[in-house]
């Protein structure tokens, strides 16, 4: 509709209409003299005369003609429009780009009474809060209901189902990022046979002969494990804690059996695909019920074929690795959410700047994130967007934090586990922290630069936050790397499963980003040739809840990028600052 009122106010179209109402006029004027001639006609014995055929058909031609001249003047006219708007000097193809914006932002807003009068997949895509999301869950029908209509046994509507079931699964997650969703996620999960919760999650999992093992169902496994991993980690926000508790036997076995689907379909999923939902699982599986899945080794057991199809990667997120009670003073207020308590302490401990950078064009801006280079006394500089860093005091806080992370990792990781074996209790002794403000700071693909030289390769970014949740993304350097490269399946079975992938093209797929919500206390893993062969990035962030109008309680985001200083010769680490080379020393 908005394209059709665009085209109608817009000139050209307008003299197309007059001409259109010049020639309706003349068509109406040349029926009334038509009558009038019959009723003469018919008054004399109802004799046509030759005459009167022959100026009926001049009119006609006359009629044609003039709107002939309407149209070629209408084609002129846009002809002139395609070509160049002298006005705005935009091309046409750039201007219908911005029209295209437009029509996206004036999306329209639909009520819970409009929303229940569409199809339920309509609804799902019209929904703008989880509110009516949740809303349009109730209506969602299950194979087990009573007095089913009989069309539904049909295979398509089940497969109607599933799909709709998982894409609001998937949505869901997505909206909860907003402020005006007013849901308590708590009653979410404990009234969920009531609200409709129950019903989404058992309509996207309880399959059907039919549509099983097809490209859908990898399609639909995938979304509806993206959504609930972000949901469960938006309710450990909410509740403060680190597990939710799902009493419902119906919800857990569903859950149990997402997992086992993906892990039966490992092979199945394009490697990018396969590296999401493994993510997805394990952050769903270790903040459930109790600490019985806080265990990498279990998480392992849980899904060895999809561990094994990314175990040629030198990436890994790792989930709700710290444990921040550990982290807080005994005289914090109970009353705090631990979230809260650490962004502050952080946030005082750390000395932000946001200062002056060199981008990629060569131009000088101002930081959109806070930055501070922290590190042990003898370790220098950090090159960083054309800067040096100079070094301040690495915080006690962070220090512990990096201590935590050595012990996550120290079993699966042989540089670390060689400094313990050493008694050498500590490895990470400086680190990047990141403050990200509001929801417009963000960090584009992009390489950490100099690892194996200045830094040791391994890496590991700890991300901390009370409501601003980023995604995270891995992608393989365009022209460089792709992900069949890394793939554990040999090249023929990965090009049998890009042609049967649901998503980008081939040549696309195999460079498209991996990407996932982190939550406080994930952890980014990156080493070997990771930063020489993979970039990542931090993504802007949807919600509007980074907003200053939102709450004081907001912080924003704190990223810690844990590194390791190599020795460079003569007790030598990091770079030299300004002022302290040998040219100074000896002027001095």
């Amino acid at each position: 509709m908005l394209l059709i009122a665009f085209f109608i106010h817009s000139p050209s179209c307008l003299l197309l209409l007059q001409g259109v109402n010049s020639f309706s006029l003349s068509t109406t004027t040349i029926s009334k003299s038509q009558i009038k001639r019959k009723r003469t006609n018919n008054n004399n014995n109802n004799i046509v005369t030759q005459s009167n055929v022959n100026v009926n058909n001049s009119k006609k031609k006359k009629s044609r003609k003039n709107k002939g001249k309407a149209a070629i003047k209408h084609a002129t006219t846009l002809k002139g429009n395609t070509t160049f708007n002298k006005n705005n000097n935009i091309s046409n193809k750039e201007q219908q780009k911005q029209n295209n914006k437009t029509i996206i932002k004036q999306k329209k807003i639909y009520n819970e009474e409009q929303l229940s009068k569409m199809t339920i997949s309509q609804a799902v895509q019209e929904s703008s809060n989880c509110i009516q999301l949740i809303q349009t869950g109730k209506r969602m029908w299950l194979p087990s209901d009573d007095n089913l209509p009989p069309h539904l046994s049909q295979v398509v509507h089940h497969e109607k189902r599933i799909k709709a079931a998982s894409q609001l699964l998937q949505r869901f997650g997505d909206l909860l990022s907003l402020n005006d969703n007013d849901i308590d996620m708590d009653l979410l999960w404990k009234y969920s046979d009531i609200n409709g919760w129950k019903r989404v999650i058992l309509a996207s999992y309880i399959s059907f002969n039919g549509i099983e093992n097809t490209k859908n169902e990898l399609k639909y496994v995938h979304m509806s494990l993206i959504g609930l991993h972000s949901v469960i980690g938006y309710t450990t926000i909410a509740l403060n804690s680190k597990y939710i508790l799902i009493n419902d036997d119906d919800i857990t076995e569903a859950i149990e059996g997402w997992i086992q689907k993906a892990e039966l379909y490992a092979w199945e999923f394009t490697l990018r695909e396969a590296i999401e939902i493994r993510w997805a699982i394990r952050g769903i599986l270790i903040r459930i019920n109790n600490n019985d899945n806080d265990s990498t080794d279990i998480l392992n057991e849980r899904i060895p074929n999809l561990n094994k199809r990314i175990s040629d990667l030198p990436f890994d997120i790792l989930p709700s690795c710290i444990k921040w009670n550990d982290l807080l003073q005994s005289n914090d207020d109970d009353n705090n959410n631990d979230n809260d308590v650490i962004m502050k302490m952080l946030l005082n401990d750390i000395p932000f700047q946001f200062e002056k950078i060199l981008t990629r064009s060569g131009e000088n801006v101002i930081e959109r994130r806070g930055t501070a280079w922290v590190a042990n006394k003898n370790i220098g500089a950090l090159a960083y967007s054309g800067k040096l860093m100079s070094p301040n005091k690495l915080p006690y806080i962070v220090k512990q934090i990096m201590r935590q992370v050595e012990d996550t990792i120290v079993n699966t990781n042989e540089q670390i586990k060689l400094y313990r074996d050493m008694d050498v209790e500590e490895y990470f002794d400086c680190a990047l922290c990141n403050h990200y403000p509001d929801s417009n700071a963000a960090c584009k693909f992009h390489t950490d630069p100099e690892h194996g030289t200045y830094w040791e390769r391994l890496d590991c970014v700890v991300c901390a936050g009370n409501y601003d949740i980023r995604k995270f993304a891995f992608r393989p350097i365009p022209s460089i790397n792709s992900w069949m490269d890394y793939d554990n399946i040999n090249v023929q079975e990965y090009k049998t499963v890009l042609k049967q992938s649901i998503s980008k093209v081939d040549n696309e797929e195999d460079v498209f980003p991996a990407v996932i919500r982190l939550f406080p206390g994930d952890v980014v893993y990156m080493d070997n040739e990771c930063n020489d062969m993979f970039q990542h990035a931090v993504y802007s962030s949807s919600s509007s809840k980074c907003d200053d109008s939102f709450t004081n309680n907001n912080l924003g985001r704190i990223s810690l990028v844990l590194k390791k200083a190599m020795d460079r010769g003569n007790g030598k680490k990091g770079h030299g600052l300004s002022g302290q080379g040998r040219k100074s020393r000896r002027k001095k």
